[in-house]
């Protein structure tokens, strides 16, 4: 299922652009791999991942390495190899963020006293604003629209009390975008993909006694969100990915007790 919120009505709101070039970060990872491969067989993309670490040597993709996405400076002298001289448009897919487990409700390091712990705060907030303004720059300089595409999760709306980190960073992610595009329309829109429980292979390791029947692929996600990516719509969209074959009441599954209880037997941590 897909439900579609923001001002951007439908994903084929206007025609294809011509050319675009699609930035994915972390791309040696299952997601960003997916979006990658995807848009790979589509006339008129070209890809180019951005790793820190070096990608395996047999894949197809164009890469730039070494990119520490932490450092605003790096992010920014990096970038400018992309050299998007001759595309209409510029995409950002950014495929990075930490997760976790708050089983108190309290963030484990929160040295600035945010209420968000330090460590989930950068991966998903810090590094999406210096890849974002770095390509802004990049857009600006080169007359090309941007589109800025994060991810959530369809639980942060209920606020769930053992991630509050990763939904307050979720949460600034989308003011983020909503701003950017508020004020650049025409020319910077957004688009937010927030999904279920994903089987990227990191989900395995944390919860490895979880029932992963219902989880998502990324191939599910990338599918449910490419056309969102390649018809151009102003504004933001914000989507909601899920498995339509697990049938859930939102109320009972988020509920505190209920995730405790669950969580813990999936991580297999005896309460």
């Amino acid at each position: 299922m897909v439900r579609l919120d923001g001002p951007g009505a439908s994903p084929a709101s206007e025609p294809a652009l011509r050319s675009h070039v699609l930035v994915v970060t972390g791309a040696a990872a299952a997601m960003g791999r997916a979006y990658l491969d995807h848009f790979a067989s589509l006339p008129g993309w070209r890809g180019v991942g951005v790793t820190r670490r070096r990608p395996p040597s047999a894949s197809p993709h164009a890469f730039l390495d070494g990119v520490d996405l932490l450092d605003a400076d790096v992010t920014s002298r990096s970038l400018q190899h992309l050299a998007p001289t001759a595309a209409d448009e510029l995409v950002l897919v950014h495929a990075v963020g930490a997760f976790a487990f708050e089983a108190d409700g309290a963030p484990k390091h929160d040295a600035d006293c945010d209420g968000i712990d330090d460590t989930v705060y950068h991966s998903n907030v810090t590094t999406f604003v210096n890849i974002a303004t770095a390509l802004l720059e990049l857009a600006r300089s080169s007359c090309c629209r941007l589109t800025l595409c994060a991810f959530g999760s369809v639980a942060d709306k209920y606020r769930v009390r053992q991630w509050q980190s990763y939904t307050r960073s979720k949460d600034l992610l989308r003011g983020f975008i909503r701003r950017v595009s508020a004020l650049m329309p025409g020319s910077v829109r957004g688009v937010i993909v927030n999904v279920s429980t994903t089987d990227t292979g990191n989900e395995r390791t944390l919860r490895p006694y979880a029932d992963a029947r219902y989880w998502l692929t990324p191939s599910d996600v990338v599918t449910a969100s490419a056309p969102y990516l390649t018809h151009w719509h102003d504004g933001w969209v914000e989507l909601d990915v899920v498995n339509t074959d697990h049938a859930i009441s939102p109320e009972e599954h988020y509920a505190e007790e209920r995730v405790l209880a669950r969580w813990y037997r999936e991580m297999g941590i005896p309460r």
